[in-house]
């Protein structure tokens, strides 16, 4: 009777009805949408934006390129502390319920109901998912519609370890950084395994809202949420009270870390990154481009240190041109003008910590330096926008009296500068006359001056940015390969690359070719002699009357002494022997272009105006025995799964080959 009585009640027919209305509406939702959702399947081959990287030979990075900073990571990758971490701040039931989460989704439809707006989509990871790659990120019913049945295909089809893999590599977690592993590099230039407990679950933080709980923009509502997460955690069972304790008292160690190439070589990145949007268009920025050059990573340092070091020292011998910027107090009003939005969150996310830094810094030095609590803060963000340039580091004086100095560097610590390292600062009056030794520091500069320093083995030194420039280029003789190249002093103060683009008169470094002609043009042996006496000759309509360095002639000279004596006119009495058209012809053959040379005796003086990387392919035909090469930097391609798009197949020079 009673249950006869419960059968005929309003209040069960009601129910009832209201379960058949939803269950008919969840087909017709399903009828209706289904022939317009994406497929699904495609997840199990989507292609992740990646940027583009250069390498070394050896496999060292030089160069990364791209919008989206991603590391793509393996399910395996994932320490499972993490996987918890973004479990208890997304989605608890991801591993138990079918792709929605009903009581999520109930929640969410009682805020919308009680307050008229949506408060929170009730998503689970699955659905995040669906949204991110199959979506549009519009917050309609429509949408959302979309996504809950996506859903529910996705986990009829991806397993859940695939769904989450799929969700750790897109997601966006803030300053260019997307998915997990570039995450981890971007705040803490760490790997996934390298990560603590609360940085695991500061950055399990992030997907909710990049920017409002940013560890760098936002450090007190990131801490808020990193010891929220790590409670749910200690709640769920997934971290012992003990570690709970210890992650919650961590500091916040986020810093932003840009992208560091292992190997500084920029000039051969760009020829890179230029040949590959040649070859695949802007895709090359996104599809997981991967180009292996044929960099040593040993080399290159050596070549780049040689270079700059040499530039430095010819330019120190010079004198000092003085400070790179002076009254820095008053470009701070027009610098701040100029500062972004981005920049302004940076700096105000650092400047309690960094100022601290630097007093506790000044603290420390000898005696206290006047001015640094009001100054350091300005000072700091003016270094903040002036690029170091290779090994030169930008400093603002905070101190100079007697024959000492101090600088202060833009990461907050400040430097002493000995006599030892100032007293070379003598005023540049020419190229061929500088002024007295200095008396004091001060007067090479002031306090808030910009200056440049070099950091020695034996402590910090005053410097410049060089005048002169130059290049360098190795290259392997046998094959052609470039084994390391500089353009210049400084990527960050030129970008123009004189190693393949600055044309200049080669000089005396170009007669070994003239003399070469003579042995292969003329049957002329080293014991062949040539006059070295004075010589009148008609060049262009013009009398020329060619000189030796210090004006000596010594007659009757074998040519392999007018060689390593580089004498002038044993080389133009040479190349006028051997004859202008055979020389040229022969210097064709080792590689030069013949309408980039002289049509006239100079050429035994070296007045082609030539590349450094030129010359060096002309060296290598001396160097492996007479076969011409072609200077070639790139050695494979890979693009996407690990395609191999390119290899090189160079022709290897053998002298000794059958």
């Amino acid at each position: 009777m009673k249950l006869l009585r419960r059968l005929l009640s309003p209040v069960f027919w009601l129910l009832l009805s209201l379960c058949v209305a939803g269950l008919l509406a969840i087909v017709g939702a399903s009828l209706y949408f289904s022939p317009g959702l994406p497929d699904v399947h495609q997840l199990q081959d989507t292609k992740l934006q990646t940027p583009l990287r250069i390498y070394t030979r050896d496999g060292k990075l030089i160069g990364e390129y791209g919008d989206q900073r991603r590391i793509p990571v393996t399910y395996d990758e994932i320490p499972e502390t993490f996987v918890d971490a973004l479990l208890a701040a997304e989605d608890s039931n991801f591993f138990s319920h079918p792709g929605i989460d009903p009581k999520g989704l109930a929640r969410a439809a009682v805020q919308l109901a009680s307050s008229g707006s949506i408060q929170s989509g009730g998503s689970t990871i699955t659905m995040q998912v669906a949204r991110n790659y199959l979506l549009t990120l519009d917050q309609t019913f429509t949408r959302k519609i979309r996504e809950i049945l996506l859903s529910l295909q996705m986990e009829e089809i991806l397993s859940k370890q695939e769904i989450m893999e799929l969700y750790v590599n897109k997601i966006f977690l803030g300053h260019r950084a997307y998915g997990i592993a570039a995450a981890a590099r971007t705040y803490y230039d760490k790997s996934l395994d390298e990560l603590t407990l609360a940085e695991q679950a500061m950055l399990a933080g992030l997907p909710k809202a990049p920017s409002s709980f940013n560890p760098l923009t936002n450090p007190q509502r990131a801490l808020i949420r990193r010891n929220w997460i790590l409670l749910r955690m200690k709640e769920l069972g997934y971290i012992e009270p003990q570690a709970y304790d210890e992650a919650v008292k961590a500091p916040i160690t986020a810093a932003r870390h840009y992208s560091r190439p292992e190997v500084q070589a920029p000039y051969v990145a760009e020829m890179a990154r230029s040949f590959a949007v040649d070859r695949f268009g802007d895709k090359a920025y996104t599809d997981n481009v991967r180009i292996t050059t044929t960099l040593d990573s040993s080399l290159q340092p050596m070549a780049r240190d040689a270079l700059t070091k040499g530039l430095i020292a010819y330019d120190t011998r010079h004198g000092w041109r003085g400070v790179e910027e002076s009254d820095i107090a008053a470009s701070l009003a027009e610098a701040q003008d100029q500062t972004d939005q981005a920049g302004l969150e940076e700096e105000l996310s650092k400047s309690p910590e960094v100022l601290e830094t630097a007093k506790q810094a000044a603290q420390k030095s000898e005696k206290r330096i006047a001015g640094i609590d009001r100054d350091v803060s300005n000072w700091l963000k003016v270094l903040d926008r002036t690029p170091d340039y290779g090994p030169l580091k930008a400093a603002i004086v905070v101190e100079s009296t007697g024959k000492q100095m101090k600088a202060l560097l833009a990461d907050a610590t400040v430097v002493t500068l000995d006599w030892d390292g100032l007293k070379w600062a003598r005023e540049y009056k020419s190229a061929k006359w500088r002024g007295g030794v200095p008396g004091s520091a001060a007067e090479i500069a002031k306090a808030g001056d910009l200056v440049r320093v070099i950091k020695q083995d034996d402590g910090y030194r005053l410097g410049q940015l060089p005048d002169a420039q130059s290049a360098i280029v190795s290259l392997d003789p046998e094959s052609g390969a470039i084994l390391a190249l500089q353009g210049g002093f400084s990527y960050s103060a030129s970008k123009f690359n004189r190693a393949i683009q600055a044309r200049r008169q080669a000089g005396s470094i170009f007669k070994p070719f003239v003399y070469l002609s003579g042995l292969e043009q003329a049957g002329m042996s080293p014991a062949t002699i040539i006059n070295n006496a004075p010589v009148v000759l008609q060049d262009g309509g013009k009398v020329w009357r060619p000189e030796n360095a210090g004006g000596k002639f010594t007659g009757p000279t074998r040519i392999r002494v007018g060689l390593y004596r580089s004498l002038n006119l044993v080389s133009v009495r040479l190349l006028q022997t051997v004859g202008l058209d055979k020389t040229l012809d022969f210097l064709v053959k080792l590689g030069f272009q013949r309408d980039e040379l002289p049509n006239g005796l100079s050429l035994a003086l070296g007045s082609a105006s030539l590349t450094p990387l030129e010359m060096a392919r002309g060296y290598a035909v001396l160097s492996n025995g007479g076969f011409r090469v072609e200077p070639w930097y790139i050695d494979t391609i890979t693009r996407g799964d690990d395609e191999t798009d390119y290899e090189a197949h160079p022709p290897v020079a053998c002298a000794n080959c059958a």
